[in-house]
C-alpha cells in the first residue's frame, strides 16, 4: 500500500506516545514491516506542513527512506495542479489542494487523514483527471482493511520514479 499522511494524522501514525496512535498502528505496521508500497510525498505546501527533514520523526523518515519507502514525486507538478485545484474550487474550506494534486500525481489510492471537512473535497471525482478514482480514507482500525491490499500500491511506489504525468520530469 502507498499512502499520503495527511499533517493533521502525522503524530498519530508516527510517534508511539500519541493518543491516537493505536488507531493509526495498522498504517505505522505497513509502512515499516508491510510488503511494497510506502510514503508518498512531495510539492511545497506539504513539505512546510509535514517538514520531513527537520522534524522529531526524521529518525523514523530516514529508516522508511533507508527501506526503500518513502516515495517523493515532481514537486513543480504537484505545485502547478494545487494552483490549478485552488483556482477550480474556490471554497475556503478547501485548504488542502496539495492532498488532492499529490494524489493525482502519484495516483495513490490512500490518503490517511483526520480532516473531516477535506474528505468531501478529497471525494469529488470532478477533481481527478483520466478517470481516476478519489482516494480511499484511512482514520481509523475500521480502516485497516485498505492498508493490507496490495492493489493500492501506487505505481510511483513500484516504478520508483518521481515523474510527473505532464510535460517535465522532477
Amino acid at each position: 500500500m502507498c499512502l499520503i499522511v495527511d499533517a493533521n494524522c502525522f503524530s498519530h501514525v508516527f510517534n508511539r506516545n500519541d493518543e491516537r496512535h493505536q488507531r493509526f498502528m495498522p498504517v505505522f505496521n505497513w509502512l515499516f514491516n508491510g510488503h511494497g508500497g510506502g510514503l508518498i510525498f512531495g510539492g511545497d505546501k506539504y513539505r512546510r506542513e509535514i517538514n520531513l527533514r527537520s522534524s522529531k520523526y526524521r529518525p523514523l523518515i530516514a529508516e522508511l527512506e533507508k527501506k526503500g519507502r518513502l516515495f517523493e514525486v515532481c514537486a513543480k507538478c504537484v505545485n502547478e495542479i494545487a494552483a490549478e485545484l485552488k483556482i477550480m474550487v474556490p471554497n475556503p474550506d478547501f485548504d488542502d489542494e496539495h492532498i488532492v494534486a499529490l494524489v493525482i500525481v502519484s495516483r495513490c489510492r490512500i490518503v490517511c487523514t483526520e480532516e473531516v471537512r477535506a474528505i468531501p473535497f478529497f471525494k469529488r471525482t470532478d477533481l481527478y483527471p483520466d478517470g481516476s478514482a478519489p482516494p480511499l480514507i484511512y482514520r481509523d482500525k475500521r480502516n485497516a482493511r485498505v492498508v493490507r491490499n496490495a492493489a493500492n500500491i501506487a505505481g510511483v511506489c513500484r516504478e520508483k520514479s518521481n515523474m510527473c504525468r505532464r510535460t517535465h520530469e522532477a
